[in-house]
Order: C-alpha cells, then sequence, then structure tokens
C-alpha cells in the first residue's frame, strides 16, 4: 500500500513531508461497497507531529494521488487509531492504561 511518491505540505508555517516522517499506521477507506478503497497513511514527523495522508488514484492513469493532508494533534492521532486501527495502538503510543 506504500507509495514511493514523497509529499510535503507547509502548515502553521511548518514542513510536514513523507520523505522524514516515519509510517505508523496504513489502512484503506472505503466510501462504498463498490468501492475498493483507497490507502489511508498516518505519519509522525521526527519531532512527534502527526499527519494524515488519504491517497486517491487518477482517474486516467489509476496512479495514486494524494487526495487529502490533515494535521493532526497527539488527541486526535490517537482518536483516529483507536477508531480505524486499533490493533496498532500499542505500536503508535505504547501499552495504553489498564481500566
Amino acid at each position: 500500500m506504500s507509495t514511493e511518491m514523497h509529499l510535503g505540505r507547509v502548515i502553521g508555517g511548518k514542513l510536514y513531508t513523507t520523505e522524514t516522517a516515519e509510517v505508523m499506521v496504513e489502512t484503506r477507506m472505503s466510501y462504498s461497497n463498490m468501492d475498493k478503497g483507497h490507502p489511508l497513511i498516518l505519519y509522525r514527523t521526527r519531532k512527534g507531529n502527526f499527519f494524515l495522508v488519504e491517497y486517491r488514484a487518477y482517474v486516467d492513469t489509476g496512479e495514486p494521488s494524494p487526495g487529502e493532508f490533515t494535521v493532526l494533534t497527539l488527541e486526535e492521532a490517537r482518536a483516529w487509531v483507536e477508531k480505524w486501527a486499533n490493533e496498532k495502538y500499542e505500536r503508535v503510543f505504547g501499552l495504553p492504561e489498564e481500566a
């Protein structure tokens, strides 16, 4: 599911780039039963900030292209992983506190 394409965006005066960030979670998002889904990848920068890249395919070539690029707070990243990749929570954030 990974892509060789490196992406970067300046948001709030800071550069978020897939070239130096670590892939934390890769999953697929589907908007309908007919859709095979498209990759969503959660990254963590070297400074510990999170961002999410939603890849789409170009209609004419089928090649991946970035659709959405979203910066997440730590709390938003935790909530996203809990909802969409719960089985990877411990790997991303460590062992959670027992209830």
